[in-house]
């Protein structure tokens, strides 16, 4: 698995790991094709974690990913789905702590919890997921471990996930609050996924350890951005002209999606004049159905009052009512402000022509 530099995301890995030294859970929000899954796969190496937090802390960090959940079925069963979710969870630190060299003959503790949440035969199997799998946490725990599950696409999470697994959640942290802590990854804040004021109070003691502690993840730094097109020159083993490269960055505004579909506009980059017109390739990178997809992704990850809040900023008619939107559209890296006039413009510079 490729490794970014220890520097990667260093804004980001800070936030993230001062709030697990503070043994606290956490949210990241990021639009579409914002360089999520790199970020989580960063956080989860051990060399990160001993670079800005402290070596001396066994804390695992685990990624779960609800897409890696075995087939549901097609009518809500919570039970069921509850159990799946344990199911995985417990599967994950089976592989993180596998082969279990460390624990001895007691890792048969483990296995026998691991190997009883499965077992089919049991007509309690689904009911009796949580307490297996707490079983199975808490052998880890008591040998001083930290574990940090890291919840990817969590908008996925809340629609396939009855309320009483986040409660439960919940009620394995009050148990084991120094040592068990939660990461969420969404497109959109928290509170603004849980419409249903039924399902946000259902879902209140889970939700509020995380908002307290949310982070806006934005475009790439100029390092991170110049890393990553680096490397796609070197899988692809080619090299861009230098200005074509400028160009690249800059129309992308930084956006890790962005720049791997641009990368592919071969047809615009490899004919790019040292003395372009910049908005006229813009418009041409625009044009190309890679980039509009990823362009998409951001763009559908935004509420419809974002979206008109941009698209009034290109016009030049930004409403009183609509400004209320422009700081978490900066947050998210989709507007910028010039520091001298306080004019305010859209990035990155390729979704202009897009929402026009």
């Amino acid at each position: 698995m490729r490794q970014q530099s220890l520097t990667f995301r260093q804004k980001e890995t800070q936030y993230v790991i001062g709030r697990w030294m503070a043994n606290e859970s956490c949210s990241l929000v990021g639009v579409g094709s914002i360089g999520k899954s790199n970020l989580l796969r960063h956080l989860a190496d051990p060399k990160v974690y001993a670079r800005y937090g402290d070596p001396s802390r066994k804390i695992k960090t685990l990624n779960l990913d609800p897409y890696l959940l075995g087939p549901l079925p097609s009518e809500p069963d919570p039970q069921f789905r509850i159990w799946s979710a344990y199911e995985l969870m417990m599967h994950r630190l089976y592989l993180a702590f596998y082969p279990f060299e460390e624990f001895g003959k007691d890792a048969s503790i483990f296995y026998d919890a691991y190997q009883a949440l499965q077992d089919g035969t049991n007509p309690l199997f689904a009911y009796m997921g949580i307490r297996y799998f707490e079983l199975g946490l808490q052998f880890l725990l008591t040998h001083g471990y930290q574990i940090v599950f890291m919840f990817d696409e969590f908008d996925a999470w809340l629609r396939l996930m009855p309320a009483a697994f986040f409660q439960g959640l919940r009620g394995l942290r009050d148990n084991y609050k120094s040592q068990l802590m939660y990461l969420t990854f969404t497109r959109k804040p928290l509170l603004s996924l849980i419409e249903n004021e039924d399902q946000r109070r259902e879902l209140e003691p889970f939700y509020e350890l995380l908002i307290d502690n949310t982070l806006f993840v934005g475009p790439y730094s100029t390092e991170d951005a110049v890393g990553m097109l680096n490397r796609l020159e070197a899988r692809h083993q080619m090299q861009l002209a230098q200005h074509a490269k400028q160009y690249l960055l800059k129309a992308t505004g930084h956006h890790a999606g962005l720049i791997r579909a641009a990368f592919k506009a071969r047809d615009v980059l490899d004919n790019l004049p040292s003395n372009y017109d910049y908005w006229k390739a813009v418009a041409a990178l625009a044009k190309q159905a890679n980039v509009q997809t990823e362009a998409n992704v951001i763009l559908e990850s935004l509420s419809e009052n974002e979206l008109q809040a941009l698209r009034s900023i290109i016009k030049g008619t930004l409403t009183e009512n609509q400004t209320a939107f422009i700081p978490t559209l900066i947050e998210k890296g989709l507007i910028a402000t010039d520091a001298a006039t306080r004019k305010l413009s859209i990035v990155p510079d390729v979704l202009v022509p897009i929402l026009r």
